[in-house]
């Protein structure tokens, strides 16, 4: 006996998950990763200023110390 034109055909459903880099999760991870360093980054620079005014301040201090000293 023989079979001409048999075709089995069979569904195959394949499903493609969403790349990790496009997943809404993920960007607010990344989000939230970004602002928190330009945030550390700005409070160190503010920090720094702030250190920097304050030695200013105690140099301008020693300066009429030792000025009122000589007097």
């Amino acid at each position: 006996m023989r079979q001409t034109g048999m075709c089995l055909k069979k569904n195959l459903d394949i499903q493609i998950a969403i790349p990790l880099y496009r997943r809404t999760w993920f960007l607010a991870l990344i989000a939230a990763t970004l602002a928190s360093i330009a945030y550390l980054l700005y409070r160190r620079r503010v920090r720094k200023r702030e250190e920097m005014h304050s030695l200013k301040n105690k140099s301008q201090l020693l300066e009429k110390e030792k000025s009122n000293g000589d007097v």
